[in-house]
This record gives structure tokens, sequence and C-alpha cells, in this order.
């Protein structure tokens, strides 16, 4: 799975430390690791004497494994933008440290920083611990569960057998058998800032590929870092998504369009799963829908919905129902390079269309929320497939029409209430926004099959929506 980081803002130039995250991962205590950065603004400024908030989550396996220990620090900057911290002496979230075993990576350090010292935090990362501290290692490494044979007890197999004892004694002038100047260092040897080659161009970076310190050419203005099979590149990654689409963890694959400046979905969302692999929970009654905290989807119940079947039916017509906390959810519910649009997204796409001669205040046919929606509606006087009572599709209206014409597609997916009901498929469609209202509300778009707007409201964020995503830019 990709991971961007959008170089117009501050996140890009920590990403950059980031990537040199691993070369500070060092043995303190038997249960802590220090961890540093350098901090700097969207001008390349340091962030001195700063407060900043930041998650630290180790997650095993892959860059999207499972969580295993989560902690946060409230920390700051120094004179130089320097923040340092000690993994296993936060607040703690969950687990700890001392219960991780050591032995079962990969392990990966997941990062998210909040620049105004809370824990709203505005940006995540992933990075590879390449190596574990050998004195955690050992803890979970005291004993040996299975008999060890020797299969070479004299060593002769080994490349070292042919080196005689005054090859030893005179090491840096035994070239006979080759020449090892600079080949090698202690085992417990990690990069420092003394060992990084200095740049050739305003702009470079350097990553720690495991052995050697790689260069990362400067980029173009607001071109995008992304991380690709564990390297850094510019732009998408090679063999990626093709044109056109887009694919979450799940796999299920998504067509797209871009409008204006902006890409989007076409579909409604139907992931299962964060971008970190965790489950999205799902199935819960009216009661623990309406009373959840927590991140939730819904389908909604095919039984009430004439010509749907199942609810793989359903999903494939309308997409899943989301809460507002799945959302928010700081692991990611769109696919990786892409978020749940903000208030702002929204009001680029209808400014985009209200331009192109699509006003959002007719009442008329010709309006920006009939341009948006798909033109699958029962009764539809357009041709073709446009006029069909097989879902997905609106519901019908002597005046209201979507004809689509920027292939957005919008479709009705109805809503899960706060009191766990659901309503209106067919009729309305919901999508969330991830802009906050209040602390127990939040902003989303609606459109109606009898109304040719698309307007936009506050409710609880319990309710359950539809989700379209939007390319980061």
């Amino acid at each position: 799975m990709k991971q961007s980081v959008n170089c117009t803002s501050v996140i890009c130039v920590l990403t950059t430390l980031l990537l040199l995250a691993n070369t500070y991962l060092l043995a303190q205590a038997p249960q802590r690791m220090s961890y540093q950065a350098v901090i700097r603004d969207s001008g390349g400024e340091l962030v001195t004497n700063g407060n900043i908030g930041m998650q630290v989550s180790i997650l095993q396996g892959s860059l999207e494994g499972t969580a295993v220990f989560v902690e946060r620090h409230f920390a700051t900057t120094n004179d130089n933008g320097l923040v340092s911290i000690e993994i296993g002496d936060g607040t703690p979230v969950m687990g700890s440290v001392e219960e991780i075993y050591w032995a079962e990576g990969p392990y990966f350090i997941y990062t998210e920083i909040d620049f105004q010292g809370g824990a709203n935090y505005n940006l995540a990362h992933t990075s590879e611990m390449l190596s574990v501290p050998y004195a955690l290692h050992s803890q979970t490494a005291e004993t040996l569960s299975e008999e060890i044979i020797e299969t070479d007890p004299v060593f002769m197999d080994s490349p070292a057998a042919g080196i005689l004892v005054e090859d030893i004694d005179n090491w840096d002038e035994a070239f006979s058998w080759g020449d090892h100047d600079g080949l090698y260092r202690f085992n417990d040897w990690t990069p420092g800032w003394d060992d990084m080659p200095e740049g050739t161009h305003p702009g470079d970076m350097r990553y720690w590929d495991g052995n050697n310190w790689l260069a990362i050419e400067p980029g173009e203005q607001g071109q995008t870092l992304t991380w690709c099979n564990g390297v850094p590149v510019w732009g998408p990654c090679p063999n990626g998504d093709p044109d056109g689409t887009v694919t979450d963890i799940d796999g299920n694959v998504y067509q797209t369009v871009i409008i204006g400046d902006q890409e989007w979905m076409v579909e409604n969302l139907r992931v299962t799963r964060y971008n970190n692999g965790n489950a999205i929970p799902t199935g819960l009654n009216g009661a623990d829908w309406g009373d959840t905290t927590e991140g939730a989807y819904a389908i909604h119940p095919h039984a009430s919905i004439d010509g749907l079947n199942s609810d793989n039916e359903v999903v494939a017509a309308y997409g899943k129902l989301y809460n507002w906390y799945a959302v928010d959810d700081a692991r990611g519910l769109c696919p990786a390079g892409w978020s749940v649009p903000g208030n702002a997204d929204w009001t680029q796409l209808i400014d985009y269309v209200v331009a192109q001669g699509f006003p959002n205040t007719a009442p008329t046919v010709i309006s920006a929320g009939n341009a948006l929606k798909s033109c699958r509606q029962i009764g539809s006087p357009l041709d073709g497939e446009c006029n069909t009572n097989t879902h997905p599709r609106w519901n019908s209206h002597s005046t209201h029409y979507g004809f689509d014409e920027f292939g957005f597609s919008a479709l009705p997916g109805g809503a899960r209430w706060s009191h766990g009901g659901f309503g209106y498929i067919g009729l309305a469609g919901y999508w969330w926004s991830s802009s906050e209202y209040s602390p127990s509300k939040a902003w989303h778009q609606y459109m109606r099959s009898h109304l040719g707007t698309i307007y936009s409201n506050e409710l609880t964020k319990v309710n359950g929506y539809s989700v379209r995503c939007v390319r980061d830019n």
C-alpha cells in the first residue's frame, strides 16, 4: 500500500526526518528506545521551542500490520528544532514495550503528529525498524525451544576458514586475499549524522536502506513523495493503480474521475478495514449503533429494498454506511494517497460545477446537484440505461433528474440514523465531510431525488452516511 506526503505542507519535511528515524533507535533502558526528529515548517524554517503532540505505534508484520503498542507524547522542540522522546516512556494507550516479542518481526513505527501540541494528529507516517535494540530483543530470547544441531563444527565451510593468524595480526596489509579497507563495521554500528554524505542540490534528501545512505533528488513544486515497496519516490508508485482507478486495502477497485483540479471516486466506499489492516466494527444493533463513539459501518438491510436480495448486492449498488468516527480515525478510511473530503474540498467541487453554468440555487433541472447525480432514475427522460427501475437508481420525479455532466455519478445510498434505523435509499444520498462542527456533530453534503441542489448540513457523528474519497493534492 502506498503512503503519500504533500510537499506543500509541513509534513513533507517531517517525512524526510522519519525516513531517517531508524538511525536513532538505540537501546537506552530495557524497555525504552530513543527517538529524535528535526521539525521544520512549510517554508523550511526550523520549528524551535514549539510544543507538539506525538502518538507512536509499533506495528507488526507490515506497513499496515496490527498495532502491538501505542503511546502518546507531548514534547517540545529545542533551539535547533530537535524533538527527543523515549519510546516506552510516554502515556500508554495500548500494550507495553516489554510484551513485544521482537523475534516475530518485522516491526514498523507508525508516527502521528499534532503540530499544535494536542492530540488532533494531522500527519501519519510509517517506517520500518530495520534493527531491534539488542537489550529489547534479548529479553524475549532468553531460552531456546529446540535442539541446535551444529552442521559445521570446525567451520571449514566458512569463507573465513582460509584466514590465517598472520592475516589477523597484519590485517591492514593482508591484501593478497582481498582489499578489505572500509568494508567492515562492528555489529552494533548504526549510522549517524556524520556518516551522511553532503547534499549536492538545495532540497536533497537521504534515506537509509539498511546499508547505505541513498539520495532522493529534489522534486517539483507540489509533487507528492510516495513510499513504494520500502523506497521513497516522487509521484505514484510504478505499476500502481491504472489511470482512472484506485484500489482500497480490501482489493475493491473504484473508478475515478477528474473534475477541475480534483480527482474523485465515482463510487461509494465499500472498505471493511482501516489502512493499517484493522477491521472496522460492524453488525451493531440499534442501541449499540447509537451509543458507540468508535468507528463502525453498516449495510442497509436488503429485505427492505425491492430488487436487491443480499447484503452483497446492496453494497455493490450503494456501498456501505459509515459513522463519522470511522471517517476521523487516524488509521485511515480511504486508500493511501486519498482522503475523505473536507468542507473545502466539497466547496471546490461545487464552485467548479457552478462556474461551468450549473447554479446551486436553481429550482430547474439545470442545477449543480442534478449535474452531479447519476442519470439512473425511475422515469428519467434520458435514453438508454438512464431510465431504469434497476438498482442503483434515484426515485422518480416530475422535474428533477440527474444527467451526470461531470461523471461524478452520485447515488442515493440513504442513511442509518442515530437510533439505529435505516432509510431514504433511492430518495437521498448523504456523504460525510471530514470537517467537524462540534464535539458531537460533523458536516455532510446531501442530494435528494426531488431537489436539484447539493446541500451542506451538520448532524450527529453517530449517523451512518456514504463516503466518497478525493485524491490528495
